[in-house]
């Protein structure tokens, strides 16, 4: 398989006021931070100097040839993959804080890589994710290009891999691409593309897709679409997925079919008009509302357990929004 260039990834958003008290509080009440899972991020590594954060490592792999090769040293001297790891598991902004971390360097420190290396790294999760609790891989790395079928990738290695470990149940987290501006047309990036993972845009602010973010509308009647936009990209997506998995299995001891994680996010999320001033007809998208999500999986497992005689889990306690501290 000839897999199109890979493309360095953007810088990672910080989540601004999405993670208020309001997500925080629901969190402590549903009992979930992530704690007994762990994501795989394939990036550029993941510096040791946050002690927090290497506390939390479960393994880390090398595919580059940075840090003398070594394998087992996935040390980060871009960053990227370090903000991506804060984002989803850091102590004070991380979505879910008691995650555990497996970087994955694929990424060299100059930016540099292949989708071959990107195959490789998800063979090694394919055969590694059992024994550290690998419940989700976030990947904040494309192409440049902008497609709207996935047809041409029926044999795709990555494909493959992807589609094993969603018939595992662990969803592959995808950002959409960034090189919209480049494209003048909406498409994805590739891996982006394959039906089998959760796509993600991004947000510049609540509201409002960043205009480089690719996406693909449902107008469009293409056989793929984007799934979900959100302030922090990928990163921000694979942390509440940590979240709904880790409520699912406290009460089913098993993490949830992909389906669900999806029905979940989309189900709940706000639709959002396309407000960048380049697109002559703007579309319609979904943009994350976490606290519904979290919601909507409290939801779908009280009526699971009515649905089996079980104990009622009754409606959770909702944190009022914060006063606006903006002057009247």
């Amino acid at each position: 398989m000839t897999y199109p260039d890979l493309c360095r990834p953007e810088p990672p958003l910080e989540l601004g006021a999405l993670f208020d008290e309001r997500i925080a509080a629901l969190r402590r009440e549903l009992a979930v931070d992530g704690e007994g899972l762990s994501v795989a991020i394939l990036d550029t590594g993941l510096t040791t100097r946050d002690s927090d954060l290497a506390s939390r490592v479960r393994a880390q792999v090398n595919f580059t040839r940075d840090n003398y090769g070594k394998r087992d040293d996935a040390g980060d001297g871009d960053g990227h993959g370090s903000g991506v790891a804060s984002l989803i598991a850091g102590a004070l902004q991380g979505v879910a804080p008691r995650a555990g971390l497996v970087p994955i360097k694929v990424l060299a420190n100059s930016g540099g890589g292949s989708f071959d290396t990107v195959e490789l790294a998800l063979g090694w999760v394919l055969n590694n994710h059992a024994k550290h609790d690998i419940a989700v891989v976030c990947i904040a790395l494309s192409s440049a290009t902008s497609e709207t079928s996935d047809e041409g990738y029926r044999d795709d290695g990555i494909r493959a891999r992807i589609g094993t470990l969603r018939q595992r149940d662990i969803p592959v987290v995808v950002t959409s691409g960034h090189a919209r501006l480049a494209h003048q047309r909406e498409g994805l990036a590739y891996p982006a593309i394959l039906r089998e993972c959760i796509n993600v845009g991004t947000l510049s602010s609540p509201g409002r897709v960043a205009p480089a973010s690719q996406r693909l509308s449902e107008a469009h009647n293409a056989p793929r679409q984007s799934d979900i936009f959100a302030m922090g990209g990928v990163a921000t997506i694979s942390g509440v997925v940590l979240l709904l998995q880790s409520y699912f299995r406290r009460h089913s001891g098993k993490l949830p079919p992909i389906a669900l994680v999806e029905w979940c996010l989309r189900a709940s999320a706000t639709m959002i008009v396309d407000g960048d001033a380049s697109v002559p007809h703007p579309h319609a998208y979904r943009a994350l509302d976490a606290q519904a999500a979290l919601l909507a999986m409290h939801g779908r497992m009280r009526d699971i357990a009515l649905a089996n005689g079980e104990a009622d889990l009754g409606p959770p306690t909702i944190p009022p929004a914060p006063s606006d501290p903006r002057p009247s």
